[in-house]
């Protein structure tokens, strides 16, 4: 009876399947990461834009060509917040973009320094300053290492941290 539990929000569906890897020493999945951002943006639209967990990936892999449709109709340089989970097989960790001040901070609740990170997102903000004809935000960015933050004390937790 419980298993048939079901919750829908825009274009998810969250199953009870799902809410388990909040509990215990499980995985946070992708269903759950997505339908939290949704419920982020829903709360402060004009303010917070939450990149799908599937957009680092596919950056990563396919560079701006594979995501630049991901955000036709949101134009991010409006917006104060950018937050962009990022999830690498089995870790989650958090890219914070704070957009006025072209601040790109990487949070990780195990300190691994991925170098990368910031730089394939300072790569695709300038890209779409390019693309959304905004130079004010094609150079100046910087990326910082937010090394003074929770510490998860597993292998399971960095998915909570994230949607902290």
């Amino acid at each position: 009876m419980v298993r048939t539990f079901r919750v829908t929000y825009k274009r998810h569906v969250v199953t009870m399947d799902d809410l388990q890897t909040l509990y215990g020493p499980n995985w946070l999945n992708d269903q759950v990461m997505n339908m939290y951002g949704d419920l982020v943006m829903d709360t402060v639209p004009e303010k917070v834009h939450f990149f799908n967990s599937f957009f680092y990936d596919k950056l990563r892999t396919k560079g701006y060509e594979g995501v630049k449709r991901w955000t036709k109709n949101v134009d991010i340089f409006n917006k104060e917040l950018l937050l962009i989970p990022i999830h690498l097989e089995v870790h989650w960790s958090l890219i914070c973009v704070e957009v006025k001040k072209k601040k790109i901070t990487y949070l990780d609740s195990q300190r691994t320094l991925n170098r990368r990170c910031p730089k394939h997102i300072c790569r695709y903000l300038q890209a779409e300053a390019d693309k959304k004809n905004r130079p004010d935000f094609r150079d100046g960015w910087r990326g910082v290492f937010q090394m003074n933050i929770a510490r998860q004390n597993n292998d399971s937790d960095c998915g909570a941290f994230v949607l902290q």
